[in-house]
């Protein structure tokens, strides 16, 4: 009887040992996990060494669930499937890969990720509330949820194809790169904090940063721009404004008309910059200058707009003629 209790004991603890080791398929990652300089295993931000601190050549879950920092950058590898397994991971960098899904659902505990310059289609960062810092530049992702993200404080998705992004729920995030996606609107009023704005090289036709007193560098060339407001109180320490190269803007608001027109262009460096044919204006919206005492009678809408003009009038009764002038003073409609 006790030969036959001591052998089930062993074959209990061989398989407890094997349990322990993580299934890591890719062959470049689990290499660079076992020999490279890869991980902080203090939590000081430094890389102390590789995985492996035993050294047998495979990773024990004890030794993955020791992990705060993972850098596995240039190593072409084509699947994290085992990163499940990092538990306390705060810090994974992991760029320029062939990457193409990555399930982080498990790293409950990262802050910081960066996964650019990968092959991602998608990306998942739902589970990762405590997310502070992401940067999926030059994949293929074709939209991201950041609403769970509520402290992500740096975003940067340039070089996607993202058509839409919602961060209305991101209110600490200070730094936002999203050029060179097909991006059609952006709405950043409920990011007050917000600093650095880049987002030239989208489709934005509408672009209002009236609330966004924090602003210090805009960059939003390249778009599709016939409405911009930078009226945001704090004009002064607006050290770079890139507006040029949006053929239909033809009226940028401005905290004060004089102090705009002052600034020069010396692109790239910060500066201001704008088309010849845009006015640094204190007031975009048309004015309506006839029948003032009835003008809550009248409403005009989208305005401003480069498509259709909706003009509804209570009563038509008293009307003789209706003209509609652009920014300019230019008279394009008269009926």
């Amino acid at each position: 009887m006790k030969k036959v209790t001591t052998t089930s004991m062993f074959l209990l603890i061989v398989s407890l040992s094997f349990a322990q080791i993580v299934d890591i398929p890719d062959a470049n990652f689990k290499s660079v996990l076992v020999n490279g300089l890869c991980a902080d295993l203090d939590g000081d931000g430094a890389l102390d060494g590789d995985v492996d601190t035993n050294n047998d050549g495979e990773i024990q879950l004890s030794e993955a669930q020791s992990v705060y920092k993972l850098s596995i950058q240039n190593e072409n590898i084509a699947s994290l499937e085992g990163i499940q397994s990092f538990t306390i991971l705060e810090n994974l960098i992991c760029g320029i890969n062939d990457i193409t899904n990555l399930d982080l659902s498990q790293n409950l505990n990262l802050i910081f990720l960066e996964c650019g310059n990968n092959q991602l289609t998608a990306l998942d960062v739902s589970n990762n509330l405590a997310l502070e810092s992401l940067n999926m530049h030059n994949n293929q992702v074709t939209a991201i949820d950041v609403s769970s993200n509520t402290l992500l404080f740096s975003f940067v998705c340039y070089g996607n194809q993202l058509e839409s992004i919602d961060v209305s729920q991101n209110p600490d995030l200070d730094f936002f790169v999203c050029y060179n996606n097909q991006i059609t609107s952006i709405d950043v009023s409920q990011n007050l904090v917000l600093r650095h704005l880049n987002c030239y090289g989208n489709e934005i036709s509408i672009l209002d940063l009236s609330q966004n007193s924090n602003l210090q560098k805009l960059s939003a060339q390249e778009n599709a721009l016939t409405y911009l407001s930078i009226k945001n109180g704090n004009n002064l320490n607006l050290i770079r404004m890139f507006a040029q190269d949006n053929p239909e803007l033809k009226c940028i608001e401005v905290d004060d008309e004089t102090y705009a027109n002052s600034q020069d262009c010396n692109f790239p460096t910060d500066s201001w910059c704008k088309d010849t044919t845009a006015m640094y204006v204190e007031d975009c919206v048309l004015g309506i200058n006839d029948n003032q005492n009835n003008s809550s009678d009248i409403k005009i809408y989208p305005n401003p707009t480069k498509g259709n003009l909706s003009i509804i009038l209570k009563d038509l009764a008293d009307v003789i003629s209706i003209s509609v002038f652009d920014v300019n003073g230019q008279l394009f409609f008269y009926r």
